[in-house]
């Protein structure tokens, strides 16, 4: 009789490679479906889209930004009222999670940049140039302000520093879910609707990089400038929503 033995052979780097990127892919399209199964809102109102298209229609770039725990809010919005006509744009990080959301946001039908490892290297420098020339194209930029570790709530110089070179209004979002649940785990506690809820979005002025009568703010008084502007969205939009007799808050 014979006898067979098997030997064990580590991977490869370029193995390891390639099993990381096929389990990336796979990854994001468990998500894709997951959310496409999960994620069935019985209805998504848009307040204050009209002045976003106005800003659009007079050749402006447009800056989605939300906190990150609303992503995926800002993601439905984004497809409800504006994706048949404009694509939008996200930036990921460059490691494996970051691989997933891309692969996830290219089933959304999203452009997907990479970020580098830190805000310093080139390769972010690279990105962020790419997703400048991206909205002045007339992709929609879709930006978590404190994103993409935190801490939460605290609006970084990204959107507006993005919005200023692109020559993009700024349009702070926020969005109320009146059956959601919260990944308490996660450092931005984020929000996922559940099967028929009803979510309301609310989107403010529209924020001018450079404004027609005035100098134009830099990106420190475009940072406040958002950040007082979310800050007061999700202090008012719970009410707004109860009042509009829409969401079941």
């Amino acid at each position: 009789m014979s006898v067979v033995t098997a030997r064990w052979r580590p991977l490869s780097v370029s193995g390891l490679r390639h099993a990381r990127h096929v389990s990336a892919i796979a990854s994001g399209d468990l998500l894709y479906r997951l959310s496409r199964i999960l994620i069935r809102p019985a209805s998504v109102r848009c307040i204050g889209c009209g002045p976003v298209n106005a800003a659009r229609s007079n050749g402006h770039g447009v800056i989605l930004a939300s906190w990150h725990s609303f992503n995926l809010l800002a993601l439905i919005a984004h497809r409800c009222f504006f994706a048949p006509h404009t694509r939008g744009i996200i930036m990921v990080t460059p490691d494996w999670k970051g691989s997933v959301l891309r692969r996830y946001g290219q089933r959304w039908d999203l452009d997907v940049v990479t970020m580098g490892p830190d805000a310093a290297s080139a390769q972010t420098a690279r990105a962020i140039a790419l997703m400048i020339r991206r909205v002045r194209a007339g992709a929609d930029g879709l930006i978590a302000v404190d994103g993409p570790s935190g801490p939460a709530f605290q609006v970084k110089p990204g959107a507006a520093f993005i919005a200023q070179r692109a020559g993009a209004v700024i349009v702070p979002t926020v969005a109320v879910v009146d059956h959601a649940i919260s990944v308490r785990w996660r450092w931005d506690k984020h929000v996922f609707p559940l099967p028929g809820s009803h979510i309301v979005v609310f989107m403010d002025t529209p924020i001018e990089v450079q404004p027609a009568n005035a100098p134009s703010p830099s990106v420190e008084e475009l940072r406040i400038h958002l950040a007082n502007a979310l800050q007061r969205l999700g202090t008012e939009a719970p009410t707004a929503a109860r009042s509009t007799g829409f969401a079941r808050l």
